[in-house]
């Protein structure tokens, strides 16, 4: 197409078609280069271009392969900065398409509850990478993140994350902490305290199916976001009295296992200490999907703990309708079998999690549980996502290897061992190993955020245009 000159550390870019447009600047394929785009600023300063020399410098798109970070400068024809290339992203949809029953169904025919979680465990390995470079996003939102058909995550708008003390200019109120509430974004120091708010929600959303976690009812009326999140109205807690209760038809706490409760209940209390991080979310997301198994009543439910009643069921009857695919015929004749196999996994992860005191005290509060070096490898070890394998025969097929138990050998040969007791957090550690437990997708702010990034759903722009704000099965 034509347009203006620009050059890429010397060389003429041919242009294609513009792809994305937002406030800040239009994002363009490159002609030649289908996995390369480029981002032209509307109005190019030198804070833009400051902050993206510093994430070229510090190789960061080399680092993080999941984040589309800049590439290389373009400059003008007079030689001003004019944008950067980056890698562009196809195939894949921005996340708050999976929120709603009825978009989900349309852009991710074959997603189920199992393909929810493992979208949110890559979306915390993605952010953990991000941290681990020293990098703080800042513009946590649902139209940052775009999902694959095999749940693979890969985040965009990078040029807006806080980098080497150049600020995070924006932000979305829905995804911000109740400190930042209210407050000028470019005259904030952002950090991964804060992110860590953002990604709760954003896990809380896939979770609970587009809910947001402080839309609640008071009184028979909703209360503003900004304000429920402002006064630290988690509505669904259940150890704190918030004045509000959850909306109808919901997932509720109840329904999840503890160490998943535990965390949003740590992400969202106005002050209880550090909230989360993105490596603690990957580590309770990977024991939530292994336990994960079918409902007796409807195969198409997956549920974490077959002893309780299954939430979809009381959802999809109070509403009426149906929230996930249904199950196709080759994968309902091997339900029965597998189903006893996943309990018992899920059986047995819990029986070792408590004779290692997990529950009797929260894990924050324990100064002895430390990561083992082999699982802070795997979990910031750049692009190791978990991607859903493509459909097989047999539905249910996992590799449980890869969540196991190690033992002291001490404590193996004598129960008598004294190193803190046989049974101590010390005796044992989760080893994540394989980071692919390989389920089948088909069975299992200066100013408010500007419009930058809204436009391509395909490339380094974002889109916000339909974002839930507290939107749920409800609203498909």
């Amino acid at each position: 197409m034509t347009g203006p000159a620009l050059f890429c550390a010397g060389v003429p870019v041919d242009m294609g078609e513009r792809i994305g447009r937002g406030g800040e600047g239009e994002v363009y394929a490159i002609a030649g280069v289908p996995s390369r785009a480029i981002k032209l600023y509307l109005k190019p300063d030198a804070a833009h271009e400051a902050k993206v020399r510093a994430m070229i410098a510090a190789q960061l798109a080399d680092k993080c392969t999941s984040v589309a970070f800049p590439l290389q400068l373009v400059s003008a024809a007079d030689g001003r900065f004019a944008g950067f290339t980056m890698r562009r992203v196809t195939e894949s949809e921005p996340i708050f398409e999976l929120f709603a029953s009825g978009s989900r169904r349309e852009r991710f025919p074959r997603a189920d509850w199992a393909f929810l979680v493992r979208t949110a465990t890559n979306i915390a390995r993605v952010v953990a990478q991000v941290h681990a470079e020293g990098a703080v996003i800042g513009d946590i939102n649902s139209a940052g993140f775009l999902v694959s058909q095999q749940a693979t995550v890969t985040l965009i708008d990078a040029d807006s994350f806080q980098v080497a003390g150049h600020r995070c200019r924006v932000g979305m109120p829905e995804y911000t902490p109740a400190e930042l509430q209210s407050r000028r974004f470019d005259e904030v120091d952002r950090t991964i305290d804060h992110d860590a708010f953002g990604l709760a929600v954003m896990i809380f959303q896939l979770l609970a199916l587009g809910r947001h976690p402080h839309a609640g009812v008071r009184g028979g009326r909703s209360i503003p976001l900004e304000t429920a999140i402002t006064q630290g109205r988690f509505a669904y807690s259940l150890i704190r009295q918030m004045g509000s209760t959850p909306p109808p038809h919901c997932l509720t706490l109840h329904d999840l296992p503890l160490g998943i409760r535990t965390l949003f209940e740590r992400a969202f209390a106005l002050r209880m200490g550090p909230r989360p991080t993105a490596a603690e979310w990957v580590n309770e997301l990977i024991l939530l999907e292994a336990g994960l198994a079918r409902c007796p009543g409807n195969p198409a439910h997956r549920i974490p703990d077959l002893s309780a009643p299954c939430p979809w069921c009381r959802i999809e009857r109070e509403l009426g309708r149906s929230l996930y695919p249904p199950l196709t015929a080759d994968a309902s004749a091997t339900q029965s079998v597998r189903t006893d196999l996943h309990h018992e996994v899920a059986r047995v992860v819990r029986l070792a999690r408590d004779h290692a005191g997990e529950t009797v005290q929260p894990m924050w509060r324990r100064s002895d549980v430390v990561p083992s070096k082999a699982a802070t490898g795997q979990l910031l070890d750049g692009g190791q996502q978990s991607a859903l394998p493509p459909p097989v025969a047999d539905p249910l097929r996992s590799d449980r290897s890869s969540l196991r138990p190690k033992v002291c050998r001490t404590a193996r040969r004598d129960p008598g061992c004294g190193r803190q007791g046989a049974g101590s957090v010390a005796h044992r550690a989760w080893y994540l190993g394989d980071q692919h437990p390989g389920r089948d997708a088909a069975a299992r702010s200066s100013q408010p955020r500007s419009a930058e990034g809204r436009q391509a759903r395909s490339t380094g722009a974002g889109d916000t245009a339909g974002c839930c704000r507290g939107g749920g099965p409800d609203h498909a």
